[in-house]
């Protein structure tokens, strides 16, 4: 991390042209205002301490000011934080200037920020359509987040821990020669002769024995070495020369594939470790032996005939920390990994940092030192951020013969990796798939609105990341904008982009949802593949609230935006904002309206393999698909034991009696019956479920 020594001060200057008063029907102003389709215009980018600065403005239909926002981008690779003062001056229609203060807070998560502007009408500011600015930032605090953003390398600090001096011109540059080692080695393009010679120059060992190692044939030993061979550089290392003088060089031999043979360090009695990666099995049972408990060790290198190594294998995060635990015999052993470094601590109490994070490297290891065959019962994961955790599991696939018999992937957070758990699904083979969603949605009953404002209001997110405020939030808006209370419309206004983005959370994770399950159904899934569930969120019910705002619009209007829900392209968003609590969003719709990519077709070859299948999600399954997967099993052509799918429309009850189906034994139930080899099974519809497009089916065997 690093933060500003010293003051940083900039001033830009900006005219905006074209900026409308709205000087019309007074009534006019106070309609609505919407925070995200505002009349947008665009100052000019200014790079100031590595950083591009840019104001903008954005009008609404009030008569008022404009929204005033400063944006802050940089090319950083790290997570960062600017915190400024920012001094706004307007310069008025009598020549006077108008000042306002706002601190101002902008990262790479939260790019630009609202400023505070003076009271008063646009009107007051406006020279034939020009509004004139002036905005002073100073810079607080900067903060970087893993690395610094600018190192300096000719300060006290860089000599002192310098142990190569770089010239370019009369500037001298004072760095690690580790990581220009490194650089060569890994990146630099540069031929391995001029490598070399780099390498002798500064003593750089680990250089200078990669490029000898990696010099096979005659003619490129003797390209390493200098042009008089007879007279060797004093730096040249003994080791090239020894080469040079064990190998018989043959002038008169076209021989260019000989291969000197390379010279390895006798083992020695004290060798506890293999010296190469030869006996991968070995070295994983070393450290196993050292990373896992006793009990735990025993249990995974002496599996007890058939049963599974492992009963339950779980993977969850909290918070700064990744939990693995083993369930063997009851008994639960439980690995913690952290990054345990001061920086990651700080940044995670904002946000998350991915792939650097050092404790993805030690469960690596961890997972390693595993023996190369185990077998697990049933193996949990609870999604990570960026699939990290699963990117640990997927790089074992081709090293480790893992498998499970059941998959239970729970997502709890966004989720837009759904080729990461299709991999998972191809590394561990299980016979049972379940994915549930926990993230997100939640109802606490009775939700409507206060009619005198309240704190519940909605808005709709698309994929073009667009936002629209429902009736609502605009009311709430226009209210603050007439009694003009700026400190609760810059509040609307942060509540907007907070259910923006939760919005798009939950849309990429429905949609990555519908992309997986489409994977599974069209023949991307093992064949031994018997049960496939996939479970939405406990209490999933539409809001009521937003439900009553949708019934005051146009009936056309209202089914399109169902429709679009339906279909993945907008997502609605209910935001509460107590005065207490934080505000907390949750998807106005239900997400079993969502639709999954699932034809009759689908279906029907899906589960001639697979005859437990659950699909909380609404399908384009309907009453002629249905009809076909029941009278395929009447006749023996199909195995069913469990299906409950959300169907496309609703299905009348009477739709299988020419099958025969007995109606009569309860009021709950449709009965079908049917004799396999001497075997009676009855199959279980239940009626009233068929009325809320939800079909549930259910075979059992008949006892006489």
């Amino acid at each position: 991390m690093s933060a500003v020594d010293e003051e940083k001060t900039f001033v830009m200057k900006h005219v905006f042209k074209n900026v409308s008063s709205y000087e019309g029907d007074p009534s006019e102003r106070g309609n609505s205002i919407d925070l995200t389709r505002g009349k947008p215009h665009y100052g000019p980018e200014k790079k100031h301490f590595g950083a591009q600065w840019e104001l903008r403005i954005f009008e609404g239909k009030s008569g008022r000011l404009p929204f005033f926002f400063l944006s802050c981008r940089k090319n950083a690779r790290a997570h960062w934080k600017v915190d400024s003062e920012v001094i706004l001056k307007l310069l008025k229609t009598d020549g006077t200037w108008e000042t306002r203060t706002s601190d101002s807070s902008i990262c790479n998560m939260m790019t630009r920020n609202i400023l505070n502007v003076p009271d008063g009408v646009l009107s007051d500011y406006l020279v034939d359509g020009r509004l004139s600015i002036e905005m002073e930032v100073k810079i607080k605090k900067e903060k970087i987040f893993g690395s610094s953003w600018m190192r300096k390398f000719d300060d006290d600090e860089a000599k002192e821990f310098s142990d190569v001096v770089l010239l370019a011109g009369t500037q001298e540059f004072h760095v690690n020669k580790i990581r220009c080692e490194e650089f060569l080695e890994v990146k630099s393009e540069k031929s391995r002769k001029r490598k070399f010679a780099t390498a002798v120059r500064f003593d750089l060992e680990s250089l200078k024995r990669k490029c000898i190692d990696e010099a096979k044939t005659t003619a490129e030993i003797r390209e390493l070495a200098p042009e008089n061979a007879d007279d060797p550089e004093p730096k040249l290392p003994k080791l090239l020369i020894t080469c040079k003088m064990n190998v018989d060089f043959d002038e008169n031999s076209n021989d260019s594939s000989f291969e000197p043979s390379a010279v390895k360090r006798q083992k020695t009695e004290d060798d506890t470790f293999p010296e190469d990666s030869d006996d991968e099995e070995r070295r994983a049972e070393m450290s196993g032996a050292k990373n896992f408990p006793n009990g735990l060790w025993s249990r995974l290198k002496n599996p007890r005939g058939d049963e599974p190594t492992i009963d339950i294998w779980e993977f969850k995060m909290d918070a700064d920390a990744v939990t693995m635990t083993f369930t063997c015999d009851g008994e639960k052993f439980k690995m913690y990994f952290t990054s345990r470094s001061t920086v990651d601590y700080e940044i995670r109490q904002n946000f998350w940092i991915p792939r650097h994070n050092t404790m993805y490297g030690a469960l690596r290891a961890r997972l390693l030192s595993l023996p190369k065959n185990v077998t697990i019962d049933k193996l949990v994961i609870y999604n990570s951020p960026e699939c990290e955790v699963e990117d640990c599991l997927i790089e074992l696939m081709f090293m480790k013969s893992w498998s499970c018999r059941e998959l239970e992937y729970i997502i709890c957070r966004d989720f837009q990796h759904p080729h990461h758990l299709r991999k998972l699904v191809k590394m561990f083979k299980p016979s049972e798939i379940t994915v549930a969603l926990r993230y997100g949605p939640f109802h606490d009953g009775d939700n409507r609105r206060n009619p005198r404002g309240g704190s519940h209001n909605h808005l709709s997110a698309s994929y073009d990341f667009t936002c629209e405020l429902g009736k609502d939030f605009q009311w709430d808006c226009d209210q603050a904008v007439k009694a003009n209370r700026q400190e609760e419309l810059s509040k609307l206004y942060k509540d907007a982009v907070i259910g923006k983005r939760f919005g798009m959370g939950i849309l990429r994770t429905l949609c990555s949802i519908r992309t997986f399950v489409t994977l599974i159904i069209d023949g991307k899934s093992p064949k031994v593949l018997k049960k496939f569930a996939v479970k939405g969120p406990s209490n999933d019910k539409a809001c009521i609230a937003l439900q009553q705002l949708l019934r005051q619009e146009d009936p056309s209007e209202m089914n399109r935006k169902k429709t679009e829900f339906a279909n993945g392209f907008m997502t609605f968003v209910c935001i509460r904002n107590e005065p207490v609590a934080a505000p907390q969003c949750s998807l106005g719709m239900s997400t079993t309206t969502f639709k999954m990519e699932m034809s009759n077709e689908q279906m029907l070859s899906f589960t001639k393999t697979t005859p437990t299948f659950h699909c909380c999600f609404r399908t384009n399954v309907d009453e002629r698909g249905v009809l076909v997967l029941i009278e395929e099993w009447h006749k023996g052509d199909r195995h069913l034991d469990d299906i409950q799918l959300q169907i496309d429309k609703v299905i009348d009850s009477n739709f299988i009696n020419h099958l025969g189906a007995d109606r009569a034994g309860s009021p709950k139930w449709i009965k079908l019956s049917r004799n396999l080899t001497g075997k009676k099974q009855t199959l279980y519809i239940d009626r009233e479920r068929l009325a809320t497009r939800h079909l549930s089916i259910r075979v059992k065997d008949s006892h006489k």
